[in-house]
């Protein structure tokens, strides 16, 4: 496996390890929202536009929130329950 190039100043060294962090965040949002759709998709058997873009806006800790509530669901009602819950969403 070949070595990962180390930069030699400190201005590059930091802006790469700023696009890791940011790359890493992002990459662990889209995840979660990845794990909550599919829980959802599993527990409806399909899932509109509107429930795909509502998941889109939701930050880790209202994700976090849906998927318990959406585990525990036993009808469609919690399920929607659970996404519409008053929760964070994000503001892009």
């Amino acid at each position: 496996m070949p070595r990962r190039y180390e930069y030699k100043n400190d201005f590059a060294r930091r802006y790469y390890q700023q696009g890791y962090e940011e790359g890493f965040e992002e990459g662990y949002l889209e995840g979660w929202r990845e794990v909550v759709l599919e829980h959802v998709v599993a527990k409806l058997g399909g899932v509109s536009k509107e429930v795909v873009e509502r998941i889109a806006t939701l930050d880790v800790p209202a994700l976090r929130a849906v998927i318990r509530g959406v585990v525990r669901a036993t009808s469609v009602a919690e399920v929607y329950a659970a996404l519409y819950a008053p929760t964070r969403v994000v503001v892009s």
